[in-house]
């Protein structure tokens, strides 16, 4: 199995590793042996610009049994704010004929109604059971959003939509970065206490404080906007923080379950909250209210490094 890591490394660097991986990759998806999500994003993305000798392209991604969860991603990255495929999208070649944007269309409303269904099912994974659990918090959000401005018929029908597509985007991206590591969660100890980051919390974040453009109805959120920050490796990036304020032996630094921190200039909060009787991170962003920024601006400073500093209340 390749791991992501590598998958990234290689892919920047043209020449034999590259070579090598994306070869023995082909030959995997040729003998049909199942691949990581990370390995099927990289290989998919590759066949969609190998040619043949004439010039002409050798796979159709869309219909290749190898690449469905790939022609998936990026069909709703291409049509995640035009989900009915009625204006104008573009792709890596040029704008996308109507005809072609109604058969995407289609499939969207068919992967909607599919994975509905599995969100109103009995959990199959530790991760669709979290999943699910968010996907009925934002149910009730939206609902009462929809209420009180008088939403309802077809554009209520398309922002329910936009979740439950939303919400298999971030099913799929969870389960990427817990697949090469063979669990959804993990432990740190911070002055004696013991912090599980999960799929839960992971998904929790993504769900609440990413992807603004997709959310009307979830008011009085802040949204990520540091792509410094991979959001495709929030638990690695958390998990590093909690460790590195730890190292301090300061305590100070981790009150009322909350850590405070500028990280290249941009101010977050971590916040722990018991779930299951034990301590679970439950949320990480961006602060951006007047008033609690002016709060942690108040805060005092303890540089850790040239681009992280903890904030001590």
């Amino acid at each position: 199995m390749y791991s992501r890591d590598h998958l990234e490394t290689v892919d920047k660097n043209f020449g034999a590793p590259l070579q090598i991986a994306l070869q023995t990759l082909l030959q995997m998806v040729t003998d049909g042996v199942a691949l990581t999500l990370a390995e099927e994003e990289f290989v998919c993305r590759k066949m969609t610009i190998l040619r043949g000798p004439d010039g002409e392209y050798l796979h159709d991604t869309k219909s290749h049994p190898a690449c469905r969860n790939y022609h998936y991603r990026h069909t709703y990255l291409n049509y995640h704010l035009n989900l009915n495929g009625h204006k104008p999208a573009i792709d890596m070649y040029g704008e996308i004929p109507y005809a072609e944007r109604m058969q995407d269309a289609q499939f969207l409303e068919g992967v909607h109604q599919s994975w509905k269904a599995i969100l109103e099912s009995p959990a199959t994974d530790i991760i669709i059971e979290h999943s699910q659990i968010e996907y009925r918090h934002q149910l009730k959000i939206l609902e009462r959003y929809c209420r009180t401005r008088g939403i309802r018929g077809f554009y209520k029908d398309y922002l329910l939509k936009s979740v439950i597509l939303h919400s298999k985007f971030i099913y799929y991206l969870v389960r990427e970065f817990y697949e090469e590591f063979g669990h959804t969660g993990e432990t740190v100890s911070i002055f004696g206490k013991d912090i599980t980051i999960d799929s839960f919390c992971y998904i929790h974040i993504i769900f609440r404080h990413y992807a603004e453009l997709s959310k009307e109805y979830q008011l009085g959120k802040t949204y990520h906007f540091d792509t410094n920050i991979d959001y495709k490796k929030i638990p690695s990036f958390l998990k590093d923080i909690i460790e590195q304020v730890g190292s301090t032996g300061d305590s100070t630094l981790f009150q009322n379950n909350s850590i405070h921190f500028i990280f290249r200039g941009a101010y977050y909060t971590i916040h722990v909250s018991p779930f299951g009787g034990l301590p679970r991170l439950a949320t990480f962003f961006p602060v951006g209210r007047p008033a609690e920024l002016a709060k942690l601006k108040s805060f005092t400073e303890v540089p850790l490094d040239h681009e992280l500093i903890i904030l001590r209340p």
